[in-house]
């Protein structure tokens, strides 16, 4: 029973989660409460769309404040949890059949990556 509750405690942690690399546009990001959305490719139509949810005291910590950011950089973050909703048709709007699925994924800000520079000829 000990090993089952440390096993939950650590994943609750984010211990087992996974680690990537975003490519965070400015102007993609917007507050929403306690936390800061990252909402991958918004301007795009499409069947479906990931919004990444930081908590805003450490996307703060580790990004800065969104007024003082870059219009591009990388953030590496690990996946504590994902949830996909979707959001039935409605026949006087268009949407593909089935409506539009959002996946709210749940990530932790680790580390702010410099874009490489493009070099000269």
């Amino acid at each position: 029973m000990k090993k089952f509750l440390l096993f939950f405690i650590l994943l609750s942690y984010g211990v087992f989660a996974e680690n990537i690399t975003l490519t965070i546009h400015k102007n993609e990001l917007r507050v929403d409460g306690k936390f800061i959305l990252f909402e991958e490719d918004s301007g795009v139509k499409r069947a479906s769309y990931n919004v990444y949810r930081f908590p805003k005291k450490n996307f703060e910590k580790v990004a800065g404040k969104l007024s003082t950011l870059p219009d591009t950089f990388d953030l590496e973050v690990k996946v504590l949890n994902s949830k996909t909703e979707t959001n039935d048709a409605n026949a006087s709007l268009s949407q593909p059949e089935g409506g539009i699925k959002t996946n709210n994924i749940f990530v932790r800000a680790m580390k702010k990556l410099d874009l490489p520079t493009k070099k000269k000829d």
